[in-house]
């Protein structure tokens, strides 16, 4: 399934790609009139100019921080295989590709990025599963080519784009990576292994949309979030271990993984986006109390032939009473069963610490007898001491008489 028909089968739920801007500076269209050049024409309605040979449409903007003018790669229209980014248009730097450039162009084999490149948009190359090497010029300041050829940053740092035509069954993610790029594994429909660093914290969007033969993953302890559409499409994914750390769940993130039967969520888990569940294998799923957010047919819905979203038959949630999973049912005609609490030890403590009521009768009735009988032997001991006290005085009067 391509991408945009992925994100198109959620969008009448309210699902949109949220996409994170990898860009390097803060930057402003520039009027159409400031952007046409002589080698250039405009394209339709997009106000895109289209390069002279027709291999490109792109857009002129300019850097806020500078004022300088640069070029962005907006879509490639040409037919090689052999594709090089051109380093300027019309005397201006080309410095970003932008999204969906080189979306699902199956028939490329190799990218060479220039020296000018500084920023890739989102899912610029999702789709275009023949690419087995991506090269970029020794050059460039920003981006390299590793062993494997794919795109990573110079400082070791970023994970970019992996060549999917090379059809690998399985990847390690050097150590030291902090971040994986939107859509860098996407439709790699071969892999079935990917084996994460410890220093992860980021993971882009759609990343492994659509790797339909991964089925076992284990996210990393830094990881504090599943993004967008992140594993949609994995169908044979079948165990994912996500770290206490992750508090979000973000749209779609498990959309259409089908063999997915049961999930363990993370301690800390907060928020569950739209569609994250929907068309899995669940029939039942519990929900724990920490969820404080759950999204349009997060759970129990489907989508059928016509790609509509339909509710699952008997499907049921368990959960705690007055959670927002109960909610979440009431509002979605889902079957509720409601989790009773566990005792904790102090409760058990508590509670065999607890005395029968015929007990404590017994114990108060001993009790007054004790203080009766107390009571009594006092009163004995003070007459006692009465009548001696008495007696020794009327001794004394006989004595002086």
């Amino acid at each position: 399934m391509k991408l945009k028909k992925l994100a198109l089968i959620l969008s009448t739920s309210l699902i949109t790609v949220c996409s994170l801007s990898l860009s390097v500076y803060a930057d402003e269209e520039v009027s159409e009139g400031e952007t046409a050049a002589e080698e250039s024409q405009t394209d339709g309605d997009d106000g895109y100019l289209t390069t002279k040979d027709g291999d490109y449409k792109y857009s002129v903007k300019a850097s806020e921080e500078s004022g300088e003018q640069y070029v962005v790669l907006e879509e490639y229209l040409g037919n090689d295989e052999s594709v090089v980014i051109p380093e300027e248009i019309d005397g201006i730097n080309v410095t970003e590709i932008g999204d969906y450039a080189f979306n699902e162009k199956e028939f490329i084999k190799t990218i060479t990025i220039s020296k000018n490149i500084e920023d890739f948009g989102d899912y610029c190359f999702y789709g275009s599963t023949a690419i087995t090497e991506f090269k970029v010029d020794e050059e460039n300041e920003i981006y390299k080519a590793d062993e494997s050829g794919a795109i990573v940053g110079k400082d070791g740092l970023a994970y970019f784009a992996y060549p999917c035509g090379k059809n690998p069954t399985e990847i390690t993610v050097p150590d030291g990576t902090i971040a994986i790029q939107s859509s860098a594994f996407a439709v790699c429909t071969e892999l079935k292994t990917v084996n994460l660093p410890e220093s992860l914290e980021y993971i882009g969007s759609f990343c492994f949309a659509e790797c339909e033969s991964l089925d076992n993953v284990v996210i990393p302890e830094g990881v504090t979030s599943i993004e967008k559409y992140t594993f949609s499409g994995c169908k044979s994914l079948k165990n994912i271990t996500l770290p206490d750390t992750v508090t979000v769940i973000g749209d779609a993130a498990f959309f259409e993984c089908e063999a997915m039967t049961e999930f363990n969520f993370p301690a800390g888990l907060t928020e569950i986006g739209q569609g994250t569940f929907a068309s899995t294998g669940f029939k039942t799923i519990e929900i724990p109390a920490s969820v404080i957010s759950i999204g349009y047919s997060a759970f129990g819905f489907t989508t059928d032939q016509t790609n509509q979203i339909i509710p699952v038959e008997d499907f049921s949630i368990s959960g705690y009473a007055g959670s927002y999973a109960q909610s979440y049912c009431t509002e979605n005609s889902i079957k509720f069963n409601e989790i009773q609490p566990e005792s904790t030890d102090s409760d058990k403590n508590s509670s065999e610490s607890k005395v029968k009521p015929g007990v404590i009768i017994s114990i108060c009735i001993i009790g007054a007898v004790i203080i009766i009988g107390v009571i009594i032997i006092v009163k004995k001991v003070k007459n006692s001491d009465y009548d001696d006290e008495n007696e020794g005085d009327y001794d004394d009067d006989n004595e002086s008489e």
